[in-house]
């Protein structure tokens, strides 16, 4: 006779079976695994960009209008071309606006991250400067800008 008898054909779909669910599962976690790291990717570069931001108009600036004790969730500062620039956080967003009041917010972060805190703070003597600080997507970003 040829062929596999019924046992044999068990016993192979079984190991057949055993080793397609290994290599399913290992493919799940390779995949879910890579998109949770896309995720902190996105939120890193979202945190850098939003710091990147607010250091370049601190450099820039003349006045700042924040509180002296504490920290301020939103920052308005006058620029050396006597352009004012606001920057808050609205609901899980970052916002920026220049021009004042005739200006329109233009959002510094995306839908896809979540903006948890934002704040700025005045350094005192003998260190002067502003620090701010903000969480996307529970990763704190914090800098200081010193006056010069």
């Amino acid at each position: 006779m040829r062929g596999f008898t019924l046992i044999e054909t068990i016993v192979y779909m079984s190991i057949l079976s055993f080793i397609m669910t290994g290599t399913v599962l290992s493919m799940y976690s390779l995949f879910s695994g890579t998109e949770s790291h896309t995720q902190l990717i996105a939120s890193q570069d979202a945190g850098f960009f939003v710091m990147r931001k607010i250091e370049s108009v601190l450099e820039n600036q003349t006045t700042v209008h924040i509180p002296s004790f504490g920290y301020s969730p939103s920052l308005e500062i006058t620029t050396h071309d006597n352009t004012a620039i606001e920057i808050r956080r609205t609901g899980t967003r970052i916002e920026v606006r220049r021009g004042g009041v005739n200006g329109s917010y233009v959002p510094l972060t995306s839908d896809q991250t979540s903006v948890t805190n934002l704040g700025f703070r005045y350094l005192p003597a003998p260190a002067e400067g502003i620090e701010a600080s903000t969480t996307i997507d529970g990763i704190v970003f914090e800098t200081r800008v010193y006056e010069r």
